[in-house]
């Protein structure tokens, strides 16, 4: 059973701000793909039902900032995973970060995807939607 979230904007605009200095929410907007029962998107969080999930996800970043993504669940209050810091040798690193992690969730539970740095990113204007975020899941127990 799988699942696909993105962060889209219309062809030419950039992704939204995220608040420096802090792990911050980031915006998931699009369901491409939904095959897991009792599992949506709302208010820029993923429900979930109990169970185990594999997760995994992709943001984009400003490339002259720090940051480092996470995946939070935010009905427990707790981060399930936290990604690489995205500063390599301590410099600036490159436009994405990346976490993956296995979730069990005893109850449901709405998960959210953070990132601690700058903006989400800018738009390339290939004359598509402009993706900034992917998150699949894959529930791994029956």
């Amino acid at each position: 059973m799988y699942m696909r979230i993105t962060y889209e904007e219309p062809n030419g605009t950039a992704g939204a701000g995220i608040t420096p200095g802090i792990y911050s929410q980031y915006p998931l907007n699009t369901v491409t793909h939904n095959m897991i029962p009792g599992a949506s998107l709302a208010a820029n969080q993923v429900l979930l039902l109990p169970g185990i999930y594999d997760i995994t996800a992709t943001l984009s970043k400003s490339v002259s900032g720090f940051a480092r993504a996470a995946i939070y669940d935010a009905t427990a209050g707790q981060y399930l995973g936290k990604g690489p810091n995205n500063a390599p040798n301590g410099a600036p690193g490159g436009p994405w970060t990346h976490v993956h992690t296995i979730a069990v969730l005893g109850v449901p539970s709405a998960i959210e995807l953070q990132q601690y740095g700058g903006i989400t990113g800018t738009p390339c204007s290939f004359g598509d939607n402009e993706v900034y975020a992917e998150v699949n899941i894959r529930k791994i127990d029956c």
